[in-house]
């Protein structure tokens, strides 16, 4: 009887040692899943051999933290020079499994994609959307049918303030949605080259031609700016972006509303931080969005689509 308490601490210790190690194949499990479309796309064209000897995680941008429940692998693979990039990490539940949140991008589709293990809407905060971001938008009246913004989350190696900020889609991506905001965008046949406008701006000696351009008043056009206008139009569509001057003025119109709604939004970041009991992210900080810039800034600093990579 004396051996009783000795005993039964050891098996306390050997069920929660097991439960652990359960536990931790899991999130194991869990992380490799959230990474594989990436690493597939590398293996995809090598023999088993050359796979067997591969370890992906020698290389420094690459980490494996399954202590911390964080996963990142950023890799090239054969077609045309493409890379891939997909992190994870864990936020651990009350009732001991996981929320993972995943951040996946892959250059020659230009797709970004930022999902879960379990819907969106159950992880992230109660009533997210662009009107947290926007507090004053009425999306009724949006005259666009594609998404503007995506949710660009940093997902941290240790601890669960997590930051999210609205970033403008890259020009000329065009993916149709019924919401100003996704959660994921890839090109598309709808996709638009729109670089001569970023060349434009950079260009123009007048300021307000870019304003003149979407407003359709093109007599109060500078000279030297027309002439490099009409530089970038070709009639026949073949080797310039825009086919007239009312098309580039139809494509700035549409820019120059991203532009106003840019300008609208009152708290770009946010950090968010994790409740274990209720299983999803609260609001933790509004983060004010103080940045002011003209319309001509604004074409010049975001990011545009490049085209078919192949």
């Amino acid at each position: 009887m004396k051996y009783q308490p000795t005993l039964l601490i050891f098996c306390f210790l050997f069920c929660h040692l097991n439960m652990y190690c359960q536990t931790n194949d899991t999130l194991k499990e869990l992380l490799w899943e959230s990474v594989s479309p990436c690493y597939e796309a590398l293996t995809s064209e090598l023999d088993p051999h050359e796979i067997e000897k591969l370890n992906v995680f020698e290389l420094e941008e690459n980490i494996y933290d399954v202590k911390n429940g964080y996963i990142q692998l950023n890799l090239s693979y054969p077609t045309c020079g493409c890379y891939c990039s997909n992190i994870a990490g864990a936020y651990k539940q009350q009732n001991k499994d996981y929320t993972l949140l995943i951040n996946e991008a892959w250059s020659c589709s230009s797709e970004r994609q930022l999902h879960s293990n379990r819907p969106m809407d159950l992880v992230l905060p109660k009533g997210f959307g662009i009107n947290t971001f926007i507090p004053s938008l009425t999306t009724e009246k949006l005259p666009l049918d594609q998404a503007i913004f995506f949710l660009n989350l940093h997902i941290p190696r240790k601890g669960t303030e997590t930051k999210v900020t609205l970033e403008p889609i890259p020009f000329g991506i065009n993916f149709f949605s019924n919401s100003p905001l996704t959660y994921k965008y890839s090109e598309s046949d709808k996709s638009q080259n729109l670089n001569d406008i970023h060349y434009l701006a950079s260009k123009i000696k007048d300021k307000k031609t870019l304003d003149y351009l979407a407003e359709s008043t093109h007599d109060s056009i500078d000279q030297n700016d027309l002439e490099l206008i009409n530089s970038l139009i070709d009639p026949n569509h073949t080797s310039k972006a825009f086919q007239s001057l009312d098309k580039l003025s139809a494509q700035l119109r549409q820019l120059k509303f991203i532009f106003y709604l840019y300008h609208a939004i009152e708290y770009r970041s946010l950090i968010l931080d994790w409740d274990q009991e209720a299983q999803r992210f609260y609001i933790k900080t509004q983060i004010p969005n103080t940045e002011k810039m003209d319309f001509r800034y604004f074409l010049l600093r975001n990011d545009y689509w490049q085209g078919p990579s192949c």
